[in-house]
């Protein structure tokens, strides 16, 4: 039974084939691979390949093998574009309103415009380059969650500084004792900032009398 190394190491001398003299293995480029390749089987590793290998002017590098490994992992062969699902969208506003949305077009959707106002909108050169830009980020954003390697992520998830805990501002305690506070007390409690009002308040009972 062929093991993980073995089929890298095929694929490996697949690409130095098909690309002479631009393709170079080594054992230490083979560590690199297999551990970058890993939890792949090793149909989808070979399709990966010959997928790259017939549609690639130049040999490609790990990160665009495990690229495509992670897209057709997930029954696609390139990521969805903006302005593909854009297409979709006015398809839904016109002649498929039956047409089921993906949930990355949801999300799109819901951070730009609904399809009730995209039907009546008076600007949608506007609403188009909003719904592509929404989406666009959605798929880098998907993507680099994809191919981010689990090691990677549980390092990055260890390392995050845990958010500091919310400063809890209490009042000032006044004993109840059952009188009413003098307002030498009060400046002593509450700060100076009663002692102006303690002006203001002798200033309005002069006028008041006055």
């Amino acid at each position: 039974m062929t093991n993980h190394r073995d089929t890298v190491s095929e694929i490996m001398d697949l690409f130095n084939a098909e690309y002479p003299l631009k393709f170079s293995t080594s054992p230490e480029r083979l560590k690199v691979w297999a551990q970058m390749l890993k939890g792949f089987d090793r149909e989808l590793i070979l399709g990966a390949a010959y997928h790259l290998a017939s549609t690639c002017q130049w040999p490609p590098p790990i990160a665009q093998m495990r690229e495509q490994c992670v897209l057709m992992q997930h029954g696609e062969l390139q990521n969805p574009t903006g302005a593909e699902s854009w297409e979709r969208i006015k398809l839904k506003m016109t002649s498929k309103p039956d047409l089921v949305l993906n949930d990355m077009e949801k999300k799109a959707l819901a951070q730009t415009s609904t399809i009730f106002d995209l039907k009546r909108t008076s600007n949608e050169p506007t609403d188009r380059a909003h719904y592509i830009k929404a989406f666009d980020k959605l798929v880098q954003k998907r993507h680099v969650d994809r191919i981010t390697l689990p090691e990677v992520k549980a390092l990055a998830a260890r390392n995050t500084p845990a958010l500091p805990a919310p400063e809890s501002k209490q009042l000032p305690q006044v004993k109840d004792d059952g009188g009413i506070m003098s307002a030498e007390d009060a400046i002593k409690e509450f700060g100076p900032e009663i002692a102006g009002l303690k002006d203001v308040m002798g200033k309005i009972g002069e006028e008041q009398n006055g």
